[in-house]
């Protein structure tokens, strides 16, 4: 039988804890597992502890999420390593992974079914989630060979909550650095817009920062293409009124290969579909051919000169925070739309200007020139 409890701490039982004081003093992720693992491996009655973490939004990857951490028992020599790592479809409670509750229960030896490797020989088994910003973040698990024996579950469910509070704090350092790079990206762009030489560079930039690294300011996409059509439609007219539309490349970054894809290319209807809307578009990357480590495309229309003139198609990695990761790209793609803009303008001020000095020049007689 399955017997669960979730009791609130209160303020005083979470900052005792080890795990926080390490944590202040700047210890990394493995150094949180460790302190637990050595604060639960004090109770007598607990003689196997695991505790895996959800990787980080840099660390994401393809597939299933994979919880990685450390796995210790009394008495024991080397465990098996791939015990460090547990998936989130393994056969697991399901109030532990939907976070709602911890789960303690005690294992048969006699069934024939397969059993969860950290869970080998173990008679009695707690299952504590680790749970940040609502968000299941990690497994805590208290395991002993007695089948009687008294977990210490309210000593369990403590340090999850201490752990689940490093997690919160740690995501919201994270959006919170990313915020700051993202203001100094735009009062960037802002400055270099009063250069009109410096549009080019400026987009080369802005594809580039869509696809470099978290720890660079980057938003982390595999893949950026910054595309301007030509023979564009008027804004409200169907792309599919008869005029050829076309992406003229402005700006890209990632693997080049996938620029040949937006003109008669798999990535050509998504863009076409993000101009007749007006709304990002999104596509599963499964089938194209060059869709390595990418979950999904998107095209993100981008507005001026009265129409949808330009879209951003990007790549998005395997990872949870895709959301986030969507509107640091629509910023980028509202950056460049503003690009070019200007472009467009002065180079329709300096041909306005060619065309009046021409006729001033060709005519003899006195002319009077009128702008709207």
């Amino acid at each position: 039988m399955f017997s669960q409890s979730r009791a609130k701490k209160t303020p005083q039982e979470v900052i005792a804890g080890g795990v926080l004081r390490a944590a202040r003093a700047g210890a990394a992720r493995e150094e949180w597992i460790r302190i637990a693992i050595d604060e639960l491996a004090m109770e007598p009655a607990i003689e196997r502890v695991g505790i895996w973490l959800e990787p980080t939004a840099q660390e994401g990857d393809r597939g299933a999420v994979v919880f990685s951490g450390a796995v210790w028992e009394r008495n024991a020599g080397n465990l098996p390593p791939e015990w460090r790592k547990i998936s989130a479809e393994a056969p697991l409670p399901r109030e532990v992974l939907n976070g709602t509750s911890s789960v303690e229960h005690g294992l048969e030896s006699t069934t024939r079914a397969p059993m969860l490797g950290p869970l080998v020989e173990l008679q009695r088994a707690l299952w504590v989630p680790i749970v940040g910003h609502r968000i299941l973040g990690g497994l805590i698990l208290a395991g002993t060979r007695e089948k009687h024996a008294l977990l210490p579950r309210a000593k369990v469910e403590r340090i999850a909550e201490e752990i689940g509070l490093l997690l919160e704090i740690e995501e919201d350092r994270r959006l919170a650095r990313e915020r700051h790079e993202d203001l100094i990206l735009w009062r960037r762009v802002q400055d270099l817009l009063q250069k009109p030489e410096a549009s080019k560079d400026l987009l080369r930039e802005l594809a580039e920062s869509c696809t470099a690294g978290t720890g660079k300011g980057g938003v982390g996409a595999v893949f950026a293409l910054l595309g301007e059509r030509t023979n564009a439609l008027p804004g409200d007219t169907p792309a599919a009124a008869g005029a050829v539309n076309r992406l003229a490349l402005c700006g890209q970054s990632g693997d080049p290969e996938w620029a040949h894809s937006l003109n008669q290319g798999p990535l050509e209807t998504l863009w076409q579909q993000a101009v007749e809307t007006r709304r990002v578009c999104g596509a599963e990357a499964e089938r194209l051919p060059l869709a390595r480590q990418i979950s999904r495309v998107v095209a993100i229309p981008m507005e001026f000169d009265g129409g949808v003139n330009a879209v951003l198609v990007a790549g998005l990695p395997w990872r949870r925070s895709s959301l986030g990761l969507l509107e640091r790209l629509e910023l980028r793609a509202l950056l460049a739309a503003q690009v070019l803009e200007r472009r467009n303008r002065i180079a329709r001020e300096l041909n306005e200007k060619s065309q009046q000095s021409l006729l001033l020049e060709s005519n003899e007689e006195p002319v009077v020139i009128v702008d709207r």
